[in-house]
C-alpha cells in the first residue's frame, strides 16, 4: 500500500471537494502537504464522523475544497502529472543505462 493512489482523488481535487480518506499509500502525503480534507481511521464509525464534521462545519469544508482546487491546479493536473511520469521514466532509463555500461 505504499504507492497506492486512488484515481478518484484527482477528481475530488479538481472539483474542489473536501475529501475524507483513509491514510493509505501516497494519499497520506497529499493530506500532509495540502490541507484538502480529513484522514479517517480504518473503521466506518470514524469515517462517518469525519463526514458529519464537514457537514456540520461548512466553513471548514469550504476551506478544504478551496485548497483542493489549488492543489489540483498546481500539483495534480494532467500536464504536471505527465511531466513527473516522463521524468521518472527518463531517470529510470538513465540509471539502467549506467548499470549496463
Amino acid at each position: 500500500n505504499r504507492g497506492r493512489w486512488p484515481n478518484k482523488i484527482n477528481d475530488y481535487l479538481s472539483l474542489g471537494r473536501p475529501t475524507v480518506a483513509n491514510a493509505c499509500g501516497d494519499v497520506t502525503s497529499l493530506f500532509e502537504k495540502h490541507d484538502v480534507g480529513l484522514l479517517a481511521e480504518w473503521d466506518a464509525g470514524d469515517f462517518a464522523q469525519k463526514i458529519i464534521m464537514l457537514l456540520e462545519k461548512p466553513g471548514l469544508a469550504y476551506h478544504f475544497g478551496k485548497e483542493a482546487r489549488k492543489a489540483s491546479i498546481h500539483d495534480y493536473c494532467w500536464p504536471v502529472m505527465i511531466e513527473r511520469l516522463e521524468d521518472f521514466y527518463y531517470q529510470t532509463l538513465i540509471k539502467k543505462s549506467r548499470e549496463v555500461n
